[in-house]
């Protein structure tokens, strides 16, 4: 049922993460209404287009590097048909270490913990179902991750 569930996590985190952004915002402290300060406002439509955009750079490299190292998946087929061909690396699994490390210093401590929780089980997820092995998550969540930390790390 879980795992069931996780399948879908890295949509579960993109909601959380997005809408977290405005709440993060170190610029946030000591203001009483954040929800109305223009400040706030323009910096969250500036966190959430950086976020959505990189992202989206993240998932064109998973593509690309898919198709230069061309390792096959554990299995061909899933339960709805034909899955990707090439496995290296886990594109959920570098989505969910993306989403997870993204602006983590300002993110909060305990929605971090439940994003640190999804990316997990997303990425336990994968492996059980035999849709990737542990190298290709591996590579998927470290990747991820670097992409996430970094690209923010200087904001």
């Amino acid at each position: 049922m879980i795992l069931a569930l996780v399948e879908y996590g890295y949509i579960i985190m993109f909601i959380i993460k997005l809408l977290s952004l405005n709440n993060n915002d170190k610029y946030n402290k000591g203001t009483t209404n954040t929800n109305n300060n223009p400040k706030t406002i323009t910096n969250y439509i500036g966190k959430s287009t950086t976020f959505i955009t990189l992202l989206g750079i993240n998932i064109l490299i998973n593509i690309l590097l898919k198709n230069i190292i061309k390792q096959e998946r554990p299995q061909k087929t899933d339960k709805y048909g034909e899955l990707q061909r090439y496995g290296m690396p886990s594109g959920h699994s570098q989505m969910v270490w993306f989403m997870l490390f993204f602006d983590i210093q300002q993110t909060n401590k305990y929605i971090s913990f439940i994003l640190l929780i999804l990316a997990g089980l997303t990425s336990y997820q994968r492996y059980k179902c035999n849709y990737h092995t542990i190298l290709q998550i591996l590579v998927g969540g470290l990747l991820g991750g670097f992409i996430g930390f970094y690209s923010t790390s200087n904001i």
